[in-house]
């Protein structure tokens, strides 16, 4: 059996935590100190979402890649311990048996599937913080089920509480629409940064005042934000279910949407991923970034003319630049992919481009 010395072990616990909150060391150092209380021990700051069902181990020591890809694609809609854990007051730490009776957890896909193929049977757990429907905890697992090591653990997590709460604190109040960006060295008059489920967690600029006028976007009353144009909706998802998922982030993708009766909006929706495990403490979040458009159709129109296009090739680059995938813009226009593909290439041969992001943003500098 393990011999630690618990008051030793919070001591550089509480000193990593506060290292990595000031930036001087990694979260996963942290975990990986915690992690060697319990034998071939593994350790993670993970979240879960009890609307959706869905978690990630957002940062591990002592797990494989592929598990914690594993856990947020699969298992952790079959973690059989979530459902108690998403109701447990903050700052209280319980053993796994708490949580889910053993005899039932050993019968089960998770712990058959999961666990098992990772060398894990027990676990110890703390809620820190829950915002909206997102639960975040701090969990230490072994190769072992309950002994007397997991009860000392639970002192220690306990005694870890304020300093991770510290942390959400801190990175929350860090503004994320600071200034905002530079998108070819002009500010962006305004974004917008929602939170798992569309929730809005912050607007700036433009972005604010089309809330308000509720036209292109507007928040529901469950404070969810909606769009007018519903490719802009389905690609913020896209994003925010990617920071679950640990898979390639999501391209960023730039919409022209209406905005009855003025000039169109521009709208760009980016995945955003944190480093240093800020995106742990500030939870999922995807940023869009909204500014005006300038007649892109009037401004089209003198591009098609610079460049001798045809009324199927000015069709094409209209979509390219509202957007649209290449099938979609085919099927809108009632011809085949190949077809679109042809104009796309004649499109490349008189812009002199070789490549549909150059292209793309060809047209935008050009018509907004």
């Amino acid at each position: 059996m393990r011999v630690f010395d618990p008051e030793a072990v919070t001591s550089d616990l509480r000193g990593l935590a506060l290292a990595a909150l000031l930036g001087e060391t990694r979260w996963e150092d942290f975990l990986d100190r915690l992690r060697l209380v319990l034998p071939n021990g593994a350790a993670t700051l993970f979240y879960h979402d009890s609307a959706t069902d869905r978690g990630a181990f957002s940062l591990a020591a002592g797990l494989s890649d592929e598990a914690l890809s594993a856990y947020s694609s699969r298992y952790s809609a079959l973690n059989p311990w979530m459902a108690a854990a998403t109701r447990r007051p903050i700052g209280l730490a319980t053993p796994d048996s708490a949580m889910f009776c053993r005899q039932a957890l050993q019968r089960t896909e998770f712990y058959n599937d999961y666990l098992r193929p990772n060398h894990l049977q027990g676990a110890v757990g703390i809620t820190i913080d829950r915002r909206e429907s997102c639960n975040f905890f701090l969990s230490v697992l072994g190769d072992t089920p309950e002994t007397a090591e997991h009860r000392e653990i639970l002192a220690i997590l306990r005694s870890l509480v304020p300093d991770l709460r510290r942390a959400f604190e801190f990175h929350r109040r860090v503004p994320l629409l600071a200034d905002g960006p530079d998108v070819e060295g002009a500010a962006l008059p305004g974004a917008l940064a929602l939170g798992p489920r569309r929730r809005l967690h912050g607007a700036s600029g433009l972005a604010r005042t089309e809330l308000e006028r509720g036209r292109a976007l507007s928040v529901s009353c469950a404070g969810r934000v909606e769009f007018r144009d519903r490719r802009i909706a389905d690609h913020a998802d896209l994003c925010l279910a990617w920071l679950c998922s640990r898979q390639a982030a999501p391209a960023p993708r730039v919409f022209l949407t209406a905005r009855p009766p003025g000039l169109p909006l521009k709208v760009t929706v980016m995945a955003r991923p944190w480093a240093d495990g800020a995106q742990y403490f500030r939870g999922p979040e995807c940023v869009i970034l909204v500014e005006p458009g300038a007649r892109p159709a009037a401004n089209l129109a003198e591009v098609a003319h610079h460049y001798g296009l045809t009324p199927a090739e000015l069709r094409l680059a209209t979509g390219l630049l509202a957007g649209l995938s290449l099938s979609e813009i085919a099927a809108d226009a009632g011809v085949t992919v190949e077809t679109a593909r042809s104009h796309l290439r004649a499109l490349f041969a008189k812009t002199e481009t070789h490549r549909q992001p150059d292209l793309v943003r060809l047209l935008m500098a050009l018509a907004c």
